[in-house]
């Protein structure tokens, strides 16, 4: 997670895209009555791998909630460095049927 806090620190995307891969690849969606898109589950766990890591602090902000194509959600990260709080969202695709995919980062 190293790794991905420097990406984060400097906004640096692709950085965080492999590192998100990293932790996407190997959640396949699974749409449920409740979640018929698949990956609400698969948020929520990449979202505590992340948060898991004593230099990170995660929580999801929205699941498919920004209104493009595809639906994407958004993860809230939150990371000390050099005694400065930061606070970045990173934007995640939630396709139909598709593993997530890493698709931005602001704030």
């Amino acid at each position: 997670m190293v790794i991905l806090k420097t990406g984060l620190i400097i906004k640096e995307q692709e950085i965080i895209g492999i590192e998100m891969d990293k932790l996407t690849e190997i959640l396949p969606p699974d749409p449920t009555k409740n979640d018929p898109i698949g990956p609400s589950e698969n948020l929520t766990i990449i979202t505590q791998s992340i948060h898991s890591c004593d230099v990170l602090e995660a929580e999801i902000f929205c699941y498919a909630c920004v209104e493009t194509n595809p639906l994407q959600s958004e993860i809230t990260i939150q990371m000390d460095s050099v005694g400065v709080k930061i606070e970045r969202i990173i934007n995640i695709s939630t396709s139909l049927y598709k593993i997530l995919k890493f698709s931005g980062i602001h704030k």
